[in-house]
C-alpha cells in the first residue's frame, strides 16, 4: 500500500507539472497569434509609406527639395517606434483570463451532466439489482456521505461562473471507503472535479475504469486559441491523456464516436446513448404550475413560449434565436432562456438593440430539479446549437411533451427524426417556418409529441440504458499497463 501511494504521488506531481508546461504552451500559442494581428496593420502601413517615399524620390531630385530625405526619414522612425505594440500585453492577459473561464465553465457544465448522468445509473442499475454508489460534489466545503452517494467538499466560485464549484481536498477515508467496498466496475462523467479520485480507485481494485466522453472541447477552443488547427491539436491532445488512461470510452453519439477515432484515442469506445430518469414530474403538466410560472415570468396568458435551455455562450448561436420572434406567424410569440453563462450580457444588449426585449425572457440558472417546471410552459423547444455531443436537454424536452426544432447537427441523427419526432432545419428562415406551422396544427403537435415520446422511453429511459451499461461493465477488461499495479 506505501508503495503505490509513493508511485501516486510522484505520478500526480508530474501530471501538476505537465498541465502548468500545457498552460505556458497555450499561452505562447495564443501571443504568437495575437503579435501578428496587432502589428499587421501598422507593418502595411509603414510600406505603403517606403513606397510612397520611393516614387517621389523619383520625381523630385535632393537638390529641388533638400529637406525631403530628412522628413522621410523622420516619419519612418517614428512609425517603427510605433510597431511596439503596447496593447499585446493585454491581449494575452486577456487570452489568458478567457481560457480560465472556459475551464471553469466546462468544469461546471461536466458537474451538472455528470448529475444527470449518475442520476439515471442509479436508477436503472439499481433496478436491476446492483449496488451502487455515487461520488459527486458537495454543495459545501465538508465531505460527507448520505446512502449511497459521497459528496466531496467544494468551494464555490460563482463570482467567476454561475453555479460553479471547484473540487477541495477529497478526505483519504473516502478513497479508502470506496476501496474497502470494492466496486467490481468504476464509471467517470468528469475529466476534472472526480477523474483522478475514481481512476485511483479503480486501479487499486484492480477493476475497469469506464469513462463518457460528454464534451466536444475543440468546439470551445476559440475561448483561449486564435489557430483553429492548434486549438483542435490541444483538445486531442487532453482526450487522449485522459481516454488512454481509461479501459473503456463511452460515446453518446456516433458523432461523438467518430471525433474519438480522428484523435487516435487507443480505447475501445462504445455508443451508448444517455438514458433519462423519466419520473411522471419530467413527463406530466401540472396547469396551475405553468400559470403560476407564466405569471412569473410575466408571460401572457394566451403567448406561445419558445423555450431554450442550456448555457449561454457564443457557441450555441442563442442570438439566431432572436429573429424568430419576427418571423410570420410568431408576432406574439416569446423566448424563455433557461441558463446562464458568459455571453449573457452580450445577449441582453442585443436584445435592447432588437427592439425584442420585451419578448425576450432570461430566467437565469435553474436547479436541475426544477427544471420540469419550465418545460411545462414551453409550447415548442429551440435550440440552432451545432456544437452538441448528444443533446440530452432534447431528449429531456421530447419527454416532457415538447416538440423540438433544431439546427440539424450528426448527433442528433436518430433522435430529431423530421417529420416523425421533432425538425431539424437547415437554416433560421426553415426552422422559423416549421414553428409557425407546429404551433398552427394541434394534430401536427400531437403526432409529434406521441412519436418522440414513445422513442425517448423505447431508447433512452434510465432502464435500456443501465441495460446497455451491465453489458460494457461486464466485458470491459483491464488494459495491460495496469494489471501490476498492486495494492
Amino acid at each position: 500500500m506505501k508503495r503505490f501511494s509513493e508511485k501516486l504521488v510522484s505520478r500526480n506531481y508530474a501530471k501538476r507539472f505537465l498541465a502548468l508546461v500545457l498552460a505556458a504552451v497555450i499561452l505562447l500559442a495564443g501571443t504568437a497569434e495575437l503579435i501578428p494581428v496587432a502589428l499587421r496593420k501598422q507593418i502595411l502601413e509603414l510600406k505603403t509609406m517606403e513606397d510612397s517615399f520611393e516614387k517621389q524620390e523619383e520625381q523630385v531630385s535632393p537638390k529641388e527639395n533638400p529637406g525631403h530625405r530628412d522628413d522621410k526619414e523622420h516619419r519612418i522612425k517614428s512609425a517603427l517606434r510605433q510597431l511596439t505594440p503596447v496593447g499585446t500585453g493585454v491581449k494575452v492577459a486577456f487570452a489568458a483570463v478567457a481560457l480560465l473561464f472556459f475551464l471553469l465553465g466546462v468544469c461546471y457544465w461536466i458537474t451538472v451532466m455528470e448529475w444527470m448522468y449518475k442520476a439515471a445509473v442509479l436508477y436503472g442499475l439499481e433496478k436491476r439489482g446492483h449496488e451502487v454508489r455515487i461520488l459527486t460534489l458537495s454543495e459545501s466545503a465538508h465531505s460527507r456521505t448520505e446512502g449511497n452517494v459521497i459528496y466531496i467538499g467544494s468551494h464555490t466560485a460563482g463570482m467567476v461562473y454561475p453555479g460553479l464549484r471547484v473540487r477541495g481536498v477529497c478526505p483519504a477515508g473516502i478513497i479508502r471507503e470506496l476501496v474497502e467496498w470494492h466496486p467490481d466496475a468504476v464509471h467517470s462523467q468528469c475529466e476534472f472535479n472526480t477523474f483522478r479520485i475514481v481512476a485511483t480507485v479503480a486501479r487499486k481494485c484492480h477493476v475497469p475504469l469506464i469513462h463518457t466522453y460528454h464534451t466536444v472541447y475543440e468546439d470551445y477552443t476559440h475561448y483561449f486559441s486564435l489557430n483553429v488547427r492548434i486549438g483542435r491539436s490541444v483538445a486531442a491532445w487532453f482526450t487522449r491523456h485522459v481516454t488512454d488512461r481509461t479501459d473503456a470510452v463511452i460515446a453518446p453519439t456516433e458523432k461523438v464516436r467518430r471525433l474519438l477515432t480522428s484523435y487516435g484515442t487507443s480505447t475501445p469506445v462504445y455508443v451508448v446513448p444517455t438514458g433519462l430518469e423519466l419520473s411522471p414530474d419530467t413527463q406530466s403538466a401540472d396547469a396551475g404550475d405553468r400559470r403560476q410560472l407564466r405569471r412569473e415570468l410575466g408571460i401572457p396568458e394566451d403567448a406561445k413560449v419558445l423555450l431554450y435551455l442550456g448555457r449561454l455562450a457564443e457557441e450555441k448561436n442563442i442570438s439566431s434565436l432572436f429573429g424568430l420572434l419576427s418571423a410570420p406567424g410568431l408576432a406574439e410569440a416569446v423566448l424563455v432562456l433557461v441558463g446562464d453563462g458568459p455571453y449573457r450580457q452580450e445577449l441582453e444588449k442585443q436584445a435592447e438593440q432588437s427592439g425584442l426585449a420585451d419578448r425576450i425572457r432570461f430566467a437565469g440558472m435553474v436547479p436541475h430539479s426544477g427544471v420540469s417546471r419550465y418545460y411545462r410552459i414551453g409550447d415548442v423547444f429551440v435550440n440552432a446549437s451545432g456544437s452538441e455531443t448528444q443533446g440530452l436537454t432534447f431528449i429531456e424536452a421530447m419527454s416532457a411533451g415538447i416538440p423540438v426544432v433544431c439546427k440539424a447537427d450528426p448527433c442528433l441523427e436518430g433522435v430529431v427524426i423530421n417529420g416523425k419526432t421533432g425538425y431539424a432545419c437547415a437554416t433560421a428562415e426553415e426552422m422559423a417556418g416549421t414553428i409557425g406551422k407546429i404551433l398552427a396544427d394541434d394534430a401536427l403537435r400531437g403526432e409529434l409529441t406521441a412519436n418522440a415520446g414513445a422513442l425517448v422511453r423505447e431508447k433512452y429511459s434510465s432502464e435500456a440504458f443501465a441495460a446497455t451499461m451491465e453489458r460494457v461493465y461486464r466485458t470491459t477488461e483491464i488494459k495491460p499497463a495496469y494489471e501490476k499495479i498492486a495494492d
